[in-house]
C-alpha cells in the first residue's frame, strides 16, 4: 500500500500526482468493483469497467474539495458505467434475437421456395407430357427458355402465327386437365403458368 499523508490526497490528486492517484486506486478499486459486479451481474468485463471508472476520474477537469467528493464521483461513475453496460448488452441480445429470427425466416422462405420450385418443375414435366410433340416444343421454348415468339418461330422454322396458335392450343389443352374444384395449389400454379403463356 502506498504511503501518503491523508491531507495530501485531494491536492495531490487535483495535481495528478502519482502517489495520490495510486492511493485512490488501491483504496477504492474493491468497492468500485463490488458496485459494478452487483449491477452487471458478475460480468466478465468487470476489470475493464473498473479501469474505465478510474479513467473517467482522471479525465475529470474540475478540482475536488474532499476525499468524500472523489468517492461519490467514483461510485456514481461506476453506477452509470454499469447501467450503460447493461443497456448495451440488452441491445446486443435483442439484436442477436432479431438476427436469429431474420435468418430463421430466410431459411423457412428458402424451404418454401425450394418446395414451390420442385412442384413447379414437376408441373412443367406433367404439362409437357400432355402435349403433342411440336406443341410441347413451343411450350418448352416459351416457358423454360423464355424465348419471344419470333425467336421460337425462327428456331423451329415455322411462322410466328403458328407459334401463337401452338401456344394457344397448349393453353386450352392444359386448362382442360385442371379441375378447378379440387383446390390444389399445384393446379393453381399450373394455371398461372398457362395464363403467362397466353
Amino acid at each position: 500500500m502506498i504511503s501518503i499523508s491523508i491531507h495530501r490526497i485531494v491536492p495531490g490528486f487535483n495535481n495528478r500526482e502519482a502517489k495520490a492517484i495510486q492511493w485512490l486506486y488501491e483504496n477504492y478499486q474493491v468497492p468500485v468493483s463490488v458496485i459494478i459486479k452487483k449491477l452487471t451481474g458478475d460480468s466478465p468485463d468487470i476489470e475493464d469497467l473498473v479501469s474505465d471508472t478510474f479513467l473517467i476520474l482522471l479525465q475529470h477537469a474540475v478540482p475536488f474539495e474532499t476525499i468524500r467528493k472523489i468517492e461519490t464521483f467514483l461510485y456514481s461513475t461506476a453506477r452509470n458505467i454499469s447501467l450503460d453496460y447493461r443497456r448495451h448488452k440488452m441491445v446486443v441480445v435483442a439484436r442477436a434475437s432479431e438476427v436469429a429470427d431474420y435468418y430463421s425466416s430466410l431459411e423457412e422462405r428458402a424451404v418454401e421456395d425450394a418446395e414451390i420450385s420442385a412442384a413447379y418443375h414437376q408441373l412443367i414435366h406433367l404439362a409437357r407430357e400432355k402435349l403433342p410433340p411440336q406443341c410441347r416444343e413451343v411450350f418448352m421454348l416459351c416457358y423454360i427458355e423464355r424465348l419471344p415468339t419470333h425467336e421460337i418461330a425462327k428456331r423451329m422454322g415455322i411462322t410466328e402465327k403458328t407459334v401463337a396458335n401452338l401456344k394457344l392450343y397448349a393453353y386450352k389443352k392444359l386448362k382442360k386437365e385442371i379441375d378447378p374444384s379440387s383446390g390444389s395449389p399445384l393446379l393453381a400454379v399450373l394455371l398461372l403458368i398457362l395464363l403467362s403463356l397466353k
